[in-house]
C-alpha cells in the first residue's frame, strides 16, 4: 500500500484497498482498529512524498523563494521514515500505554428500586 501512494491519492487507495482487504484481515484474525489505522497512517504518508506530496505543494506554495524543492522533499524524508518504522515495529506505539483496567465478569449492576410518587388528582375549575 505504501508503493500504491507513490502513484494514487489516498481516496483512491481507500476506495481500491479496503473494500477487498477488509474481510480478508477479519478473518486472519488481524485487529481491525489496527488495521485501520496502518492504513490511515500509510494513506497519510501520500501526502508525504513525490510525485503526489501534497502537503510538499502547499510548502513549496507558501515558502520562500530561496527554499529549493529538493530542500523540502529531503525535509520529508525523516517523517516518511518514521512513519515506515511504527507501521513495522506497532510496539513502539503502544509502549508507555497501560493495559486497560478490564471490568471483572462478576460484576453486577444493582438499580434501586424507586417508589413512583402518588398519581395527581386534577380538579378543572368549575364555570361558576
Amino acid at each position: 500500500m505504501f508503493f500504491l501512494a507513490l502513484f494514487l491519492d489516498f481516496f483512491e487507495i481507500a476506495f481500491i484497498i479496503l473494500p477487498p482487504l477488509a474481510p480478508v484481515a477479519s478473518k486472519l484474525g488481524i485487529d481491525l482498529i489496527w488495521f485501520g489505522v496502518l492504513l490511515c497512517v500509510n494513506m497519510q504518508t501520500s501526502f508525504m512524498h513525490p510525485p503526489f506530496g501534497f502537503a510538499l505543494f502547499c510548502l513549496r506554495g507558501i515558502a520562500r523563494p530561496e527554499v529549493k524543492s529538493s530542500d523540502i522533499y529531503w525535509g520529508a524524508l525523516p517523517w516518511v521514515a518514521m512513519q515506515v518504522i511504527l507501521v513495522y515495529w506497532p510496539g513502539l506505539v503502544t509502549y508507555w500505554v497501560e493495559p486497560p483496567n478490564l471490568v471483572s465478569p462478576d460484576f453486577k449492576l444493582e438499580i434501586p428500586q424507586i417508589e413512583p410518587p402518588p398519581p395527581l388528582s386534577f380538579d378543572p375549575p368549575s364555570n361558576k
